[in-house]
């Protein structure tokens, strides 16, 4: 059961990630980060709570790293690692501080935490 809410997160940011690519689309702006970390922090709290797992929270976070900035990028027809070089995120700011345009490199050792806590879960 642990496993579908982890789909579940996945569906969710790719949700979250069609309509961040609507807005960047036609408004013109980047939305507001912070009210969408709030509410995917609420949603994903409630299931580590449901589910009395911690692991599940940590899931969480390596999920949204990986499969909304991926999924944002295919949705804007950007190549499928493309960094911006304007970012408001304090999470981006902090990414290409250390590894740079290489988000390559942080995906992989993110996607390859979620298998190894898949294996505790």
């Amino acid at each position: 059961m642990i496993y579908a809410s982890q789909i579940l997160l996945i569906g969710i940011n790719l949700l979250m990630a069609l309509r961040h690519s609507h807005i960047i689309e036609v408004q013109k702006k980047v939305p507001k980060h912070g009210w969408w970390s709030l509410w995917y922090a609420i949603g994903a709290g409630l299931l580590c709570w449901y589910f009395h797992s911690w692991l599940l929270a940590l899931d969480a976070v390596l999920i949204r790293k990986v499969a909304f900035d991926l999924s944002l990028n295919t949705f804007r027809g950007k190549p499928l690692f493309y960094v911006s070089s304007s970012t408001k995120s304090l999470i981006d700011k902090f990414h290409n501080k250390i590894f740079g345009k290489r988000s390559e490199v942080y995906m992989a050792i993110y996607f390859a935490g979620i298998v190894v806590i898949n294996f505790y879960l």
